[in-house]
C-alpha cells in the first residue's frame, strides 16, 4: 500500500502520517468502509517483522432488533415462543435474552444466522400466572460498547389464569345489630366476577354486594351461616372461598317455662329444666331465691319435701353480656306430714297439768288439728276447749300449722294415747303421744317447802338481831344482887 511515505495512486483515501525523522509510520485512511476491513502489517527491512494489526469496521445497527410472539395474552399453562432478529449492522451482533436483569439460560434460547441476520428464539413450555407482567427482554450487542451501544427490545408478557381466592378472615364474629364484612381476596386475570351466597339458602341475600366483599348491616341470629364467595372468568375453573359468620347474642330463657309447677309431697326424682339459648352458648344454673344455694340445671330433687317449696330463679349467662334471670314458684302439695316421732311418750303427775305440742306441715293447710284421747278404758273421746281443762292454741303460717293442747288436772280418765289429726284433701297424718301419771308428789312437796321457809326465817331472825346488838340498837344492862 505504501513504501516510507510513498502511497501507491489505487490507495487514494490513504496516507502516510507521522515524524519520519523518530521513525513514525502511521496509516491514515478517510471516508472508511467495510471493505477497509482487515488485517494491515508494517515491515521495515533492517528490524523483524511486526504483528498484524487488525481493523473492524462496525456499521451500527439501524434500530433495535425485532420482536414476534407474546403480542396477545396467553393462558396459563399454555406454550410461549418469543423470536427476536437483529436488524443489520456490522459485525453481526449477538443476541441474549433476559427476565428483567436474569440472563436466560442457553438451553432456552436457539440461535440462527442465515445471510448476516441473526435470530434467537425463546421457548418458554408452560406458562405460569406469575409470568404475567413479566418483561422479557431481547438484547442485540456488537461487541463494541464504547462506539455503539447495544440495542434491546422488550415484550411484557400477558398471562389470563383462573381466579383463586384467598379468604383473609375466614371466622367473623358480630354482635348482633353490628354490621358484617365479609371479605375474600380474589387473584386472577383478566379479573374476575365475585357472587356470594349462604349454603343452604335458596333465597337471594339481603346484604350488598360489592366485589370481593360482601356487606351485611344490623345482623340478627338468623344471618348466621357459611357463606361462599364464587370467583369466575373467561378461565375456568372459577374460585371459590368460604366465610363463616358467627352472630353474637344474648343469652335467652324460653318465655314457655311455667311461673308456677305444682309437684306432689313425698314424690321421688323431681326434675325442671330450664331451656336457654344464647350466642356464646350460656351456662345456665338455678338459685333459690334470696339465698346462696345453688342447682345444676335441669334442677334435681331425688325427693321432694315441703321445704323444697320456695321461689327460683333460673340465670342463664354468657360471657360478654348480662346475665338474664325467669322465675319459677315450685308449688308443694300433698296429705300433711306431722313433725317428730310417729309416736312419742309423756308423764304427769296425778292431778297436774301437762301441754303436748303438734306441728303439721301441708299444702293446703288442714283446717284444724283435731285432737283425740283413746283413754286406758278404750274410750275415744274428741277434745275441745268446750272442757274448762282443755286448752287448745293454734297458729298458722304459710306451709305449716302448729298446735298446743293444755290439759289440766289429769286424773286416771285422762291417761292414756293422745293423737293429733291433720287432713286435707289428699288425706290424713296424725301423732301418737302416750301419756302416763305418775305418783302424787305434792304432799312431800308442801313439807320440804315449809320447812326450807322456817329455816330461812330463822336465821333472818338471828342475822337481824347480830347487826343490832353491834349497832348499839338494843341496849344491854348489868344486874347487880343485893
Amino acid at each position: 500500500m505504501a513504501t516510507g511515505r510513498t502511497v501507491f495512486k489505487s490507495y487514494n483515501r490513504h496516507r502516510i502520517i507521522g515524524d519520519a525523522s523518530r521513525g513514525e509510520f502511521n496509516l491514515e485512511i478517510r471516508r472508511v468502509s467495510l471493505e477497509d476491513g482487515g488485517g494491515y502489517r508494517c515491515t521495515a527491512p533492517s528490524v523483524d517483522a511486526s504483528g498484524d494489526a487488525v481493523m473492524t469496521v462496525i456499521d451500527p445497527m439501524p434500530g433495535p432488533p425485532e420482536l414476534t410472539g407474546g403480542e396477545y395474552p396467553v393462558t396459563a399453562g399454555s406454550e410461549l415462543m418469543l423470536r427476536c432478529r437483529s436488524r443489520g449492522g456490522h459485525p453481526v451482533p449477538t443476541l441474549s435474552w433476559y427476565n428483567g436483569t436474569h440472563l436466560q439460560k442457553s438451553t432456552n434460547v436457539k440461535l440462527d444466522v442465515d445471510g448476516g441476520q441473526v435470530s434467537a428464539n425463546l421457548a418458554i413450555s408452560r406458562v405460569e400466572k406469575w409470568d404475567n407482567g413479566v418483561n422479557m427482554t431481547c438484547v442485540a450487542d456488537q461487541g463494541f460498547p464504547k462506539l455503539v451501544q447495544p440495542r434491546a427490545a422488550s415484550r411484557t408478557i400477558r398471562v389470563n389464569y383462573p381466579p383463586s381466592v384467598l379468604v383473609p378472615e375466614p371466622s367473623v364474629h358480630v354482635i348482633e345489630g353490628a354490621t358484617a364484612n365479609l371479605t375474600c381476596a380474589v387473584d386472577s386475570n383478566p379479573s374476575a366476577i365475585v357472587s356470594w351466597r349462604r349454603h343452604g339458602d335458596p333465597l337471594p341475600l339481603k346484604g350488598l354486594e360489592s366485589g370481593p366483599s360482601f356487606l351485611l348491616s344490623k345482623v340478627s341470629r338468623q344471618d348466621a351461616g357459611v357463606y361462599q364467595c364464587t370467583a369466575y372468568n373467561s378461565v375456568a375453573p372459577p374460585g371459590y372461598g368460604t366465610v363463616t359468620l358467627d352472630v353474637l347474642y344474648p343469652p335467652w330463657i324460653d318465655p314457655a317455662m311455667d311461673e308456677k309447677v305444682t309437684v306432689l309431697n313425698a314424690q321421688d326424682d323431681f326434675t325442671l329444666e330450664c331451656l336457654a339459648e344464647g350466642n356464646p352458648k350460656p351456662t345456665v344454673k338455678w338459685r333459690r331465691k334470696d339465698t346462696s344455694l345453688y342447682w345444676e340445671n335441669p334442677l334435681r330433687f331425688h325427693r321432694v319435701r315441703y321445704d323444697v317449696q320456695g321461689t327460683y330463679e333460673c340465670i342463664a349467662a354468657s360471657p360478654g353480656f348480662k346475665e338474664v334471670k325467669r322465675q319459677t314458684f315450685i308449688d308443694v302439695v300433698g296429705k300433711p306430714h306431722i313433725r317428730g316421732s310417729p309416736s312419742t311418750t309423756a308423764t304427769v303427775a296425778k292431778g297436774g297439768a301437762i301441754r303436748l305440742v303438734c306441728d303439721a306441715v301441708a299444702d293446703p293447710l288442714p283446717n284444724r288439728i283435731k285432737w283425740v284421747l283413746q283413754n286406758n278404758q278404750g274410750i275415744e273421746k274428741d277434745l275441745s276447749t268446750v272442757d274448762e281443762d282443755v286448752e287448745i292454741i293454734e297458729t298458722k303460717s304459710d306451709q305449716e300449722i302448729s298446735s298446743s293442747i293444755t290439759v289440766k288436772n289429769v286424773v286416771s280418765d285422762r291417761e292414756g294415747t293422745y293423737l293429733c289429726k291433720g287432713t286435707n284433701m289428699f288425706g290424713t297424718a296424725h301423732r301418737e303421744i302416750q301419756v302416763d301419771l305418775t305418783a302424787s308428789q305434792q304432799p312431800m312437796t308442801i313439807i320440804v317447802v315449809s320447812v326450807l321457809a322456817v329455816v330461812v326465817l330463822v336465821a333472818m331472825l338471828t342475822l337481824s338481831f347480830i347487826i343490832a346488838v353491834r349497832k348499839g340498837w338494843i341496849c344491854e344492862q348489868k344486874f347487880s344482887g343485893k
